[in-house]
């Protein structure tokens, strides 16, 4: 019976505590938790939409960050048990690899939102949301934010409420 649950471990005596190097090879890349990441933002597309649609959508994020917390994890721990120098972890290549993967995305919806900005609002308003994108740019977005200069124009929007009928 435990065998057909867990025949990886079939050799394990049934109470037996597995190694380290075990542990770390049950860490690999997980293609189904992807698929979960991007389900989770689902709630809070719907929370931003309509907060009484779902109110606790924004628990997305958390499930969210957990999920990418275990794989950023299980892409560092081999790296950081492996004593040879050609795969050892570096802060350095994690980080480059990142922006590499995310920085081309960033700059392509920040252009694609200026462009789509210059369209419909007015031009102080595009004068605001230009200043966010650069904070967006220089990496200090959540200290630009938390100020008041992040106000569009003389009004402070809430997310698609101006979209929503009825509100």
């Amino acid at each position: 019976m435990i065998d057909s649950i867990a025949p990886h471990r079939k050799s394990e005596a049934p109470c037996a505590t597995p190694s380290a190097d075990r542990i770390i090879q049950d860490f690999r890349y997980r293609p189904e938790l992807d698929g979960l990441r991007a389900l989770a933002i689902l709630p809070v597309i719907l929370f931003h939409l309509h907060p009484q649609w779902l109110p606790g959508g924004f628990l997305g994020v958390d499930v969210f960050f957990v999920l990418s917390g275990f794989l950023i994890t299980s892409s560092i721990l081999p790296r950081m048990s492996d004593g040879t120098a050609k795969n050892a972890f570096s802060f350095r290549d994690f980080y480059i690899r990142r922006v590499k993967r995310l920085l081309p995305a960033i700059l392509t919806l920040i252009l694609v939102v200026q462009c789509f900005g210059s369209l419909i609002l007015l031009n102080s308003e595009w004068l605001s949301l230009s200043a966010q994108a650069g904070s967006v740019i220089g990496v200090v977005s959540n200290f630009f934010s938390g100020s008041k200069r992040a106000t569009i124009g003389v009004r402070r929007l809430k997310p698609c409420r101006s979209f929503t009928p009825g509100l």
